[in-house]
């Protein structure tokens, strides 16, 4: 995760204003909507999960300045369109990074910081995660989502006030915690009281809730025009 987060630092750094304006207000709404827009939230992410991959193996191979962002957003951009084609997938990777960084870090205190003991619990993190994500569709939605927009979100803001204030390294991890940390909470308060338990929009379930409710209607007007 660590790593992962310093790819997603690197790519940031490397926008320009527009960009971190659009990462920073798409994250703010994936922390408050990744529930009741899923299409959204399994885009953005196949996009964070595939973007700093490609942009860091692909730049290798072609020296020009912007490679690292424009084969990083190409990648990305695939990875959503992915992500949201195949639903069930993409549900389970958002426990996979949730559940190996949960495993590990309690197989560190309990059993030590081996390295065959950090790839047995990031597999067995990994799998338990995705799972359990699937089985606690809502609840894991909800968390997932506003964790990752709260990242996005005090990521990119931190990198504004980087530029734009001469700060410390420790001053930008604590702008970015203490960003994270707001829209973390106002996410998952936000998410669980404003939508419905039933309150599809994406997803496997939107079609036969849709549906039900059609006909319903249909069948409230032809008992009113019976009238």
């Amino acid at each position: 995760m660590a790593e992962t987060f310093a790819q997603l630092e690197q790519f940031l750094l490397q926008l320009n204003w527009v960009g971190l304006a659009i990462v920073a207000i798409a994250g703010l709404v994936v922390a408050l909507t990744g529930y009741r827009l899923r299409l959204l939230f399994f885009f953005v992410v196949g996009f964070y999960l595939t973007a700093p991959l490609v942009g860091t193996l692909v730049a290798r191979f072609f020296d020009f300045p912007q490679a690292f962002v424009v084969f990083g957003t190409i990648g990305g951009l695939l990875g959503g369109f992915v992500a949201v084609r195949l639903y069930y997938l993409a549900l389970f990777l958002v426990g996979v990074p949730i559940g190996a960084s949960v495993l590990i870090a309690i197989a560190s205190s309990f059993v030590g910081a081996g390295d065959v003991v950090i790839i047995v619990a990031a597999v067995v993190g990994a799998v338990v995660g995705g799972l359990v994500t699937i089985a606690l569709d809502r609840i894991m939605v909800i968390i997932a989502s506003a964790v990752l927009g709260a990242v996005h979100t005090g990521a990119a803001l931190a990198s504004v006030a980087f530029r734009m204030v001469e700060m410390s390294q420790t001053a930008y991890y604590t702008t970015f915690l203490g960003i994270s940390a707001v829209v973390l909470v106002l996410g998952i308060i936000y998410q669980s009281t404003a939508y419905p338990k039933r309150a599809y929009v994406f997803g496997p379930k939107m079609y036969a809730d849709q549906r039900a409710y059609g006909d319903s209607v249909s069948r409230q007007y032809s008992r009113g025009s019976r009238r």
